[in-house]
């Protein structure tokens, strides 16, 4: 009997940093790298802009994960090996594939 592979992330931080490893699928979808770039830049700059650099990430990390294509979907959970990924911001669920 399988069980089946969940993959829960709780901000664009925990995506980013689970994700920046994997090369080649940042190379197939490029989309990733972008918000790869952004989540490390959440604790990299100054703080003197983090609350704005914040809300653009999070921003971007709705927008990205909402305008995935079917393909892409397909493309990440076979990567990551999940029957299932859960993405969250703020305690709220924005997107499951």
């Amino acid at each position: 009997m399988s069980t089946n592979k969940i993959l829960e992330f709780d901000s664009i931080d925990s995506f980013s940093s689970f994700i920046n490893p994997l090369q080649t699928l940042k190379q197939k979808i490029p989309q990733l790298e972008v918000l790869c770039t952004l989540g490390q830049s959440l604790t990299r700059a100054c703080n003197c802009n983090k609350n704005k650099r914040r809300q653009h990430a999070n921003k971007a990390y709705e927008n990205i994960l909402n305008y995935l294509s079917d393909k892409d979907v397909s493309i990440i959970k076979g990567s990551l090996e999940a029957d299932k990924i859960v993405f969250k911001l703020n305690g709220v669920i924005v997107k499951e594939i």
